[in-house]
């Protein structure tokens, strides 16, 4: 195989491809899941992290370090992508296409929830996490918020994957976890300490974005299908759509 050219190009051309030829066989193997996991994590997160805006903590622009959002050639797909996360997640045609979006929730878990990674034991209204009606992923969720939940859900290990029925153990959610309260590791030292002393409890709390298989794999292809679209690639034979 030859070098990637373009990694915001060639990766996600190259990913879906590899998704396409290969899901039937896992799907046969009960393996589905974990080539989505292996694919998926990559084709998520590098593309957004070469490609999204970043700034310090005195407010100025940084560059990753490949320098991909800066580069002549990828105006157009930098705009691009900056409209997409500015998207409603839930009515983004680019990431849906129409399809419904059912198979999608997401939310902020209770500070009293003090077993985040098990789902079991999530609590909204007196209804469990699997319940039909709880945690519908919110309207006001952006695009840009829900990559950015799952990126570091990926990132630090924070995927869970959740059965319904006990007895197929069936993967039937992917649950993306990510912390989004007051963290020990970003307090300053002195406001630390001053919490300690006067007893003030950390609000420590985690979001979630959580998807079927299916919905997530959908959602892939159509994320490397924009990335493809903006950006084709000449050095490779291009995928079905």
């Amino acid at each position: 195989m030859t070098s990637y050219k373009d990694w915001v190009a060639d990766y996600p051309k190259l990913a879906l491809e590899l998704l396409r030829r290969a899901y039937p066989d896992a799907e046969a193997n009960e393996l589905e899941v974990t080539l989505l996991l292996s694919v998926g994590s990559l084709l998520l997160s590098a593309p957004y992290e070469r490609l999204k805006y970043r700034k310090d903590k005195s407010n100025e622009q940084i560059m990753h370090v490949a320098h991909d959002r800066f580069m002549e050639e990828n105006e157009e797909l930098v705009r691009k992508f900056d409209n997409l996360l500015n998207e409603g997640f839930r009515s983004s045609t680019t990431l849906f296409k129409g399809k419904s979006d059912y198979q999608w929730q997401g939310g902020v878990l209770s500070p009293a929830c003090h077993k985040p990674m098990d789902p079991s034991s999530w609590d909204q209204e007196g209804r469990r996490f699997d319940h039909p009606d709880a945690w519908k992923l919110p309207n006001d969720w952006k695009v840009g918020h829900v990559f950015k939940v799952m990126r570091n859900a990926v990132s630090h290990g924070q995927v869970i994957t959740y059965s319904r029925s006990r007895t197929t153990g069936k993967i039937g959610k992917l649950i993306f976890l990510n912390e989004c309260g007051e963290l020990i590791s970003r307090l300053p030292k002195k406001e630390l300490i001053r919490r300690r002393e006067e007893a003030i409890p950390l609000q420590q709390t985690y979001e979630f974005v959580s998807a079927s298989p299916p919905a997530w794999r959908f959602m892939l292809e159509r994320w490397a299908i924009f990335l493809r679209s903006v950006k084709p690639m000449l050095s490779a034979a291009e995928p079905a759509a």
